[in-house]
């Protein structure tokens, strides 16, 4: 296509090469759009997805608690992030035990 574009050939071929372009394009994408759903199928029970497979969205959505993390009942907190620190931690992580003559009154 690029040699005919080079060449100085007629009008009625030059007009012709953008449609065969759009053409390929339009192959191309169904081509990838049919592996992609297929490697879809192959991963649907898997435990984990490649990151091309993941839905894009916004980095505000992928940062936003789970249903089941936001499920919990989370009274007394001030914002997400001490809701996140307080599932990920152990229930005794920060109880720290101090024998009596270090205990504050």
């Amino acid at each position: 296509m690029k040699i005919l574009r080079l060449c100085e050939c007629d009008q009625n071929k030059l007009s012709k090469i953008k449609v065969v372009r759009l053409l390929i394009a339009q192959v191309l994408t169904v081509i990838s759009q049919k592996q992609k759903a297929a490697l879809r199928e192959v991963y649907k029970k898997k435990k984990y997805l490649p990151l091309d497979l993941h839905p894009k969205k916004t980095i505000a959505i992928r940062r936003r608690l789970t249903k089941y993390q936001s499920s919990f009942l989370f009274c007394n907190f001030k914002n997400i992030k001490s809701k996140k620190l307080n599932l990920v931690t152990p229930k005794g992580f920060l109880n720290i035990y101090l024998p009596n003559s270090l205990a504050f009154p």
